[in-house]
């Protein structure tokens, strides 16, 4: 069983820049920087292991209910032609209209859906 070490907060938390932004029948994506990165140190490191959440898009209950997907259920994240899978974790700490996923390597297709400059884009979920 993992403690908590601290009580950490996302470096997106009250993010002034989707704050009043909406999208129809959609989300806007926040990526945060994965404090799990796959290398020979970290990847023998059993807690650290644990605590790697993989490729997880974190969403209100709220938005849960609307997008009729549940915690854990793999869902296709659509943004225009691109498409990626990842669990939904249903956190009631994310604000609604965002959904929250991780980006810095290689198994956070996530952040596939993003282009440089662009901004936060609008994604819609599709239950599998």
């Amino acid at each position: 069983e993992l403690q908590p070490a601290c009580d950490h907060k996302p470096v997106t938390t009250g993010l002034a820049a989707a704050n009043g932004v909406t999208v129809p029948l959609g989300l806007i994506l926040v990526l945060e920087s994965s404090y799990y990165h796959d290398g020979p140190a970290v990847r023998r490191s059993k807690v650290l292991g644990e605590l790697d959440a993989g490729n997880v898009l974190r969403i209100h209950p709220t938005e849960a209910r609307k997008q009729r997907v549940k915690a854990g259920q793999t869902v296709r994240v659509i943004n225009g032609e691109r498409a990626v899978e990842a669990a939904v974790q249903v956190d009631d700490r994310v604000p609604e209209g965002l959904a929250f996923g991780c980006y810095g390597y290689e198994e956070g297709a996530l952040q596939r859906l993003c282009e440089a400059g662009s901004g936060h884009p609008a994604i819609s979920l599709a239950a599998l």
